[in-house]
């Protein structure tokens, strides 16, 4: 007697939407900013990750992706990103400074 395979909970991958809320767009992690260009009336964004090597235990950093943007709407990032922080309770760069008595931050 043939065992037939069960078609029972089976999911493709292309079936499961990933933390876009249906949104046909790429979601990356980034840990901070490295390297900015400003020309041409576009801002070039460089962000990056830092990741373990498991085979060696160092830590390396990854470019993650190059955001291309108006160079207009910098300030209307800087504001909502600023607003945001506030509201999440993230400190200031001069309060991370005051609390670090040798001012790495």
């Amino acid at each position: 007697m043939a065992i037939k395979e069960s078609t029972f909970l089976k999911t493709k991958a292309d079936d499961i939407e990933f933390g876009t809320s249906g949104l046909e767009a790429p979601t990356f992690y980034v840990d901070y900013i490295r390297g900015t260009l400003a020309t041409a009336g576009v801002v070039k964004l460089n962000f990056v990750d830092n990741r373990l090597d498991a085979l060696n235990g160092n830590v390396k950093t990854v470019h993650v992706v190059t955001i291309v943007t108006p160079i207009t709407q910098i300030r209307a990032w800087a504001q909502y990103l600023t607003d945001l922080a506030d509201q999440n309770g993230v400190p200031t760069l001069e309060e991370l400074q005051k609390a670090e008595p040798n001012g790495a931050v």
